[in-house]
């Protein structure tokens, strides 16, 4: 047993450090505590014994941390001062002498400086000789190699056309075979992360803020980077970790394949030894990485600097397993500087980031995206958020409305990047408010991401540049000035290419996606959208685009006048419902597809059954909704005058009910849906004879990829042979060579089935946490009165945050940390291999 004593030590200036000027005085207290140098092995390199490199190596270490707080270590000096144990040692006495001198100057500098020497700070521990891994206290950094190979691109799993044509056209169940899947379906989850008290994380923030308004930090400014300059939003309670137990707890290893981690990454600094040319230091970078993470190299070494080649491990490609054996479920961290496509620099705007989640690659396709300061609190299935018979599964809050137009005078928060983020979707989707989605893990696939990408590639572009979110108001001086914004570099001017609205209150096409939401929208619309042009152009229009009224007005169930009363798809049935959602079939289907029944998520609609928001548009609020008569089960109206204007081809029939007149298309879906029976879209479908020819290079996956409506061909040819975008292709996929003969029954029903969603609801808590009284009502709350409760967020917005330098004052910040930290440990107390 040996025993260690650690020395805390606060200065009671915030400019005055141990020493700020003098890097002999770190080095001579470093060597004293050690005594004599020892070798210094790379993890990925021989071992040297050059004193100088040592030198530089704790000088650096020392540097990350800025020296405060010092904290005692056996054998090690990583990223703090150690000051190495006495009793118990067999050192030679030269050596002890040396370490009691450290001492003694810790005691001069203490008084000289005004130390807080608060005994209170002191630590007495006891502990066994441990690995270097396990003795590294401090923030593990990587350093990201320009060549690191990319990883795969996540595939979409492909369903058979039998399947597709049981499932779909007769809304009946198919195999795991059937769907492409392995007989046991696994989810990968996904969590955002930062740590705003790291130094070199403070210091990217200051820098990139000051070079957005023109200017360079000086070195004095640099040193001045202190604590009470942290955000608020990103404090570090320690979520994230048991955010991570509670998944593994909830879901258990058989449901997940991978956790990812989204971390931050830093210009590579001079203080950190990157043993390669300057040349080519400045391509590298040094990312942020969990500090409780064990280190991924199981190597015994003095360093526990992760200096790695380029040919050496990636950690995107799950470096750690929840199992000590490597079984379970692995672990990757993904910094942006491996999947922002372009990367600009360090990325602080949370809505920026959310943006790229499409270009992750080593991801399953269907995930779970949450913050790290969400937790399951009761046990969950993969079918809870996704599965292969019912989509997407999205909790959408009804009573809750975006407007589809901006806020000319905005405000902080999420409600701008909302409202603009309708506004886009309503550009190529028809103009509607649209139901707010619950802030709670969400369900979303790699691919869908990618492809509501493309579609709005300008202002994915745009958002993509940004560092920071909400730079469109936040400088109302540059709506007065444009020169000011012209004379910026770029990239902190954004985009001149797609930025040609300058910034400042009143700015409506700037302002950031919000990605989490727009991609549940977009999901709902496309299937609208391809159930529609199915039935428009695939079914009732001819070769040559002629459409035929009078079929379509009696395939609707219309007679002789100019209005359709659309009922309940069964009027006189107590719920209402189609056999989809009846009984336990929601559970047949699943189990039938190899998945679990659901845990925590109450089906409350399935695509299955059309389109839900039938009656949101505000010609309907202010006509139609006066003139149905609920009592006889009518539900909405269809105008033959309105919906089918004469004299048009089939695309633009397509393009006036779809769109322009939003409220034809929504109650036709549900007309449709009513003529289809009990289960199925046969209503919807092109008859199974129908063929089109596609000429080479030209077949379209998907129907087009365009940003307004207005400007896209919705033609039968104009949709097939619209071609497929490189982002939408796998790897090493080219698109084919052929000329094909498409069934046009079958192309649709493997569209459709790409946009398969869900409305689910389950009950979540939210709480937000300003202050010790309010930390301990919140958890208090979740332990007494969880009820029925399956997910929480606690959003801390703490008034006074984390420790500042020269105050030996317990925070408001600190204390709602140990009351955080205590309860979830107690709460999930397992702790998987990865963590030290």
């Amino acid at each position: 047993m040996e025993i260690g004593i650690a020395l805390r030590i606060r200065l009671a200036h915030p400019h005055t450090t141990l020493s700020l000027r003098s890097r002999e005085l770190r080095l001579r207290v470093y060597h004293s505590l050690r005594a004599t140098p020892q070798p210094r092995e790379s993890v990925v390199g021989p071992a040297t014994t050059n004193q100088d490199t040592s030198r530089d190596c704790a000088y650096s270490a020392l540097s990350a941390s800025n020296s405060i707080p010092m904290v005692a270590s056996y054998k090690y000096a990583y990223s703090r001062l150690g000051i190495e144990h006495l009793k118990g040692s067999s050192r030679p006495r030269g050596a002890k002498l040396a370490g009691l001198s450290a001492m003694l100057l810790f005691v001069v500098l203490s008084t000289l400086y005004a130390f807080d020497a608060d005994p209170s700070s002191w630590v007495v521990s006891s502990f066994e000789p441990r690995r270097p891994m396990d003795a590294f206290k401090a923030q593990l950094y990587v350093p990201i190699s320009p060549d690191t190979l990319p990883l795969p691109r996540a595939k979409r799993h492909r369903p058979t056309d039998d399947c597709l044509e049981i499932s779909l056209a007769q809304g009946g169940m198919c195999d795991p075979v059937g769907y492409g899947l392995p007989a046991k379906a696994k989810i990968d989850i996904v969590w955002s992360w930062v740590n705003s008290s790291d130094p070199f994380w403070r210091r990217a923030n200051a820098q990139i803020e000051a070079r957005r308004q023109g200017r360079e930090l000086t070195p004095a400014e640099v040193h001045a980077i202190d604590r009470q300059n942290r955000e608020w939003r990103f404090d570090e309670y320690d979520e994230l970790r048991h955010s991570m137990r509670a998944a593994l707890k909830a879901f258990g290893p058989e449901n997940i394949r991978r956790f990812h981690v989204l971390a931050a990454d830093y210009e590579m600094p001079e203080e950190y030894p990157l043993n390669i040319s300057s040349e080519g230091r400045s391509a590298w970078r040094l990312g942020q990485v969990p500090g409780w993470l064990r280190h991924p190299v199981q190597r015994e070494s003095d360093n526990m600097l992760w200096l790695p080649t380029p040919e050496g491990p990636n950690i995107a490609d799950a470096l750690w397993t929840s199992n000590e054996d490597g079984t379970g479920v692995e672990l990757a961290v993904h910094h942006h500087a491996t999947y922002f496509t372009p990367y600009v620099g360090t990325n602080f705007c949370s809505f920026c980031i959310e943006a790229e989640l499409g270009n992750l690659r080593g991801v399953g396709d269907a995930v779970i995206y949450l913050n790290d300061d969400m937790y399951f609190l009761t046990d969950h299935d993969v079918a809870d958020y996704w599965s292969a018979p019912w989509g997407l599964v999205m909790r959408a809050l009804p009573f809750i409305q975006v407007q589809y137009t901006p806020d000319l005078e905005p405000v902080g928060g999420e409600w701008q990047p909302l409202r603009f983020t309708n506004m886009l979707i309503s550009r190529r989707f028809g103009n509607t408010e649209r139901a707010y989605i619950s802030h709670t893990p969400k369900s979303g696939t790699i691919t869908l991401w990618r492809e509501f990408a493309t579609m709005f590639s300008e202002q994915f572009k745009r958002n993509r540049m940004r560092q920071f979110r909400e730079v469109y108001f936040e400088d109302p001086a540059d709506a007065s000035n444009p020169q000011r914004l012209a004379n910026l570099a770029w990239p902190y001017n954004l985009d001149p290419e797609v930025n040609t609205e300058g910034r400042g209150p009143g700015s409506i096409e700037k302002a950031d996606l919000h990605t989490v939401f727009g991609i549940a929208h977009f999901v709902m619309e496309r299937h609208r959208e391809v159930l529609l042009w199915s039935w428009v152009v695939g079914r009732i229009g001819a070769h040559d685009g002629i459409f035929n009224v009078d079929e379509a007005w009696k395939a609707l169930g219309g007679q002789q006048g100019d209005m359709i009363r659309v009922l309940n798809w069964d009027y006189g049935a107590k719920d209402e419902m189609r056999d989809s959602r009846r009984g336990q079939r929601i559970d047949e289907t699943l189990n039938a597809a190899g998945f679990q029944s659901r845990k925590t998520a109450d089906y409350t609609f399935v695509s299955a059954d059309g389109h839900r928001f039938y009656d949101w548009r505000d010609d309907f609020k202010e006509e139609d909704a006066k003139l149905i008569n609920k009592d006889a089960g009518e539900i909405c109206l269809i105008r033959r005058s309105e919906c089918f204007p004469t004299g048009i081809n089939a695309a633009d029939v397509f393009k006036n009910l779809a769109f322009d007149h939003g409220r034809c298309g929504d109650c036709i879906v549900q007309a449709l849906v009513r003529a289809s029976g009990r289960l199925g879209f046969d209503a919807f479908l092109p008859p199974a004879n129908r063929t089109v020819n596609v000429r080479p290079f030209k077949l379209a996956r998907t129907l087009p990829i365009g940003q307004r409506w207005k400007d896209i061909d919705f033609s039968l040819s104009g949709v097939l042979e619209a071609g497929t975008p490189s982002d939408l292709l796998d790897d090493g996929e080219e698109p084919s060579s052929q000329a094909h003969k498409i069934e046009l029954r079958k192309w649709v029903l493997r569209v459709l089935d790409r946009y398969r969603y869900s409305h689910a609801h389950s009950i979540e808590k939210f709480l937000v946490v300003h202050d010790v009284a309010e930390t301990e009502r919140a958890v208090e709350d979740l332990d007494t009165n969880q009820g029925d409760a399956t997910t929480a967020c606690i959003n801390d917005n703490v008034d006074h945050p984390m420790d500042q330098w020269g105050s030996s004052k317990i925070t408001e910040g600190q204390r709602v940390q140990q009351i955080l930290h205590d309860w979830q440990s107690r709460r999930w107390p397992d702790v998987p291999a990865w963590e030290r």
